[in-house]
């Protein structure tokens, strides 16, 4: 396990170490009350969890992303409640929408979220090597899982350029 804070080792830093070292495990990234998850399988992000409902909220999800209307979505989540089958898989199987528009909506969701930690200007984080699949409940909520992981290289280098332009930005306004 290695833990500590961003003034320590930056986020940028702890991506890169994770993808050279081709590390599995999940990596906890919390801000005062906000945590969010990160599985890597090999260096890669395999998983994005949250423990904020509404930022792994596949039905908002779909809405932000335009993918369908609420109506659609207020059905899909019924059918979903008699079935008990994941919201994803209702909207695919009832024509709302298709596998590949969700696939790509979740892809870029995963990648802007985390975008997102590199502009945090503290926090702290808890790596954790691969766990138990009966005990990763506990370290990781219900979660966006990536059937092609990401590659953290590619977002570790998107990320150090939005962080670059983010600090352009706050010296022309520092408020």
């Amino acid at each position: 396990m290695l833990s500590g804070t961003f003034a320590t080792m930056p986020f940028a830093d702890l991506l890169q170490w994770i993808s050279d070292a081709r590390r599995s495990g999940t990596l906890q990234v919390g801000l005062e009350y906000e945590d969010r998850y990160l599985r890597f399988v090999e260096g890669t992000i395999a998983a994005y969890g949250s423990d904020d409902p509404m930022a792994r909220d596949l039905g908002r999800l779909c809405l932000l992303r335009g993918l369908c209307d609420e109506t659609a979505i207020l059905g899909a989540v019924e059918q979903q409640r008699q079935s008990h089958m994941p919201l994803g898989d209702v909207l695919v199987s009832s024509g709302v929408v298709t596998h590949e528009a969700l696939e790509a909506a979740v892809r870029t969701h995963v990648q802007e979220t985390v975008l997102g930690l590199f502009l945090w200007p503290e926090g702290r984080f808890t790596y954790r090597d691969e766990i138990a699949p009966e005990d990763a409940a506990q370290f990781m909520p219900p979660e966006y899982e990536r059937a092609d992981p990401i590659a953290t290289r590619a977002i570790l280098m998107e990320g150090m350029r939005r962080l670059d332009e983010w600090m352009s930005i706050v010296k022309v306004l520092p408020t």
